[in-house]
């Protein structure tokens, strides 16, 4: 079983049960501040996104300090299966939780009987004793505030430990089980890991030494001490794997002083060769099943393939932007771009003489950074939205002067624009919220600058 997922399959009626209580504790949570204020995971307005964001402003920042940055990716085995119900019970009563709700948790988990489907066939029933129940809809919210406890752990075992990022020391980033431990030096990356050890034991949960990697920015020096026996951190005694970049969260960071003015080339470069791919396979696909209407054909596009190409744009579309357009006056001029005008070609089954102008408006479409930057701009209001006390908030704001930050590239990216859009800065130099219809009319702007 350890290279399956159990899935709990279980009646309508109860996961009904199951959205109603997760919803209830999920706004008592949220409301009274109790979740860890980096955990990213399966919350409201909160995701991907802001995890990566945070993972780049740290970087961003330490490359201005010319000092690196040490992330040790941890992953732990069967997070959702190790938890010990009881110990779970203890924090959600030292959270606060008790009375009803909590008897009405533990009579849903007093008599938990699972079986196997293999094949059609199915296996004798079997008690669960841990874990919580994958497939539950309650289950994310109740593994977050259990493994939330990790951020305050971090901060009593390790007080002096983490990096400086807007005045407080960051030790961690959460994204559900997904964990990264960050350190400005090779021994307190080290001890991190030691005092993570004693989280796992104290908690019943056991970390993957061999799905465990560590990474180094800002140091030139890092792709040679890659393959250096001598340079090593261990989790368990178990000696993690040093690599050159790492996928966190679906986008690329690279190692050492790969990011010109911060612009994650390695990041975008992958979601073009991702994009293309899955290009290539939906317009196979739509061949294998006689679809042949360009309407429709461009319209499942938008979600089979440009989404793939798009993953992620929110974080390293700045700078894909700004590498793509400075000094070409043009959005069209990039491999984004040539991904989807070869689209265009195979679905309206042109050659290259026809204008690309003929083919958007036969298909309706517009450049892929028109319908990206959108993404960008609404992430800058979802990084304000909840207020300027909040963490991701003043890091935004910290950005606004540090050349090669998202905050920055994005000032930049709007500068860019024809038509000279006012910056989304108040007097005093803090980051305000772009207005949708601004919104609207920057890109307006730009596509009707392709257009001309």
């Amino acid at each position: 079983m350890d290279d399956h997922r159990p899935i709990v399959v279980g009646p309508a009626l109860g996961k009904l049960f199951s959205i109603v209580l997760m919803r209830r504790l999920d706004t008592w949570a949220e409301d009274a501040q109790l979740r860890a204020t980096t955990q990213f995971g399966f919350r409201q307005s909160q995701g991907t996104d802001e995890g990566s964001f945070l993972l780049k402003h740290v970087i961003d920042s330490y490359r201005t300090l010319q000092k690196p940055v040490y992330a040790a990716f941890v992953d732990l085995r069967k997070a959702y299966d190790s938890i010990d119900r009881e110990l779970l019970w203890k924090v959600l009563r030292s959270l606060g939780v008790q009375d009803w709700y909590l008897d009405t948790l533990r009579a849903m988990y007093s008599d938990v009987r699972l079986r196997v489907r293999l094949g059609g066939q199915q296996g004798d029933t079997f008690p669960s004793t841990r874990g919580v129940k994958q497939g539950d809809p309650l289950s994310p919210l109740l593994f977050g505030l259990f493994i939330d406890r990790l951020e305050s752990f971090l901060e009593a075992r390790a007080p002096t430990l983490g990096v400086n990022i807007t005045g407080r020391l960051l030790r961690a980033i959460l994204y559900a089980d997904d964990i990264v431990l960050l350190a400005d030096s090779a021994q307190e990356l080290q001890a991190l890991l030691d005092v993570l050890e004693e989280f796992c034991r104290a908690a019943g949960m056991r970390p993957n030494p061999k799905k465990c990697e560590v990474v180094v920015y800002n140091d030139a020096s890092w792709p040679a001490q890659v393959g250096r026996a001598s340079v090593q951190w261990t989790l368990n005694d178990i000696p993690l794997k040093k690599s050159l970049h790492y996928c966190y969260l679906g986008t690329f960071f690279e190692g050492g002083k790969a990011w010109a003015q911060g612009r994650m080339t390695k990041a975008w470069t992958e979601q073009q060769t991702k994009g293309r791919g899955a290009m290539f396979a939906f317009i196979s696909n739509c061949r294998t099943h006689h679809l042949y209407t360009p309407y429709i054909i461009s319209h499942l596009y938008n979600s089979q393939a440009l989404s793939v190409m798009g993953f992620g744009c929110e974080i390293w579309g700045p700078g894909a932007f700004l590498d793509a357009t400075i000094g070409k006056n043009t959005i069209c001029d990039n491999k984004f771009e040539d991904v989807h005008n070869l689209f265009m070609r195979r679905t309206l089954c042109v050659g290259r003489s026809t204008s690309i102008a003929a083919m958007r408006h036969a298909l309706n479409r517009t450049p892929v950074f028109a319908v990206w930057i959108p993404r960008i701009l609404n992430f800058w209001n979802r990084l304000l939205r909840r207020g300027g006390n909040n963490f991701l908030a003043q890091s935004l704001h910290s950005q606004l002067q540090e050349p090669g930050s998202w905050g920055n590239q994005v000032l930049h990216l709007i500068k860019e624009v024809p038509g000279g859009y006012t910056l989304p800065i108040d007097t005093h130099g803090r980051p305000t919220k772009i207005e949708q219809a601004t919104i609207k009319a920057i890109v307006e702007s730009l596509v009707e600058r392709e257009s001309d």
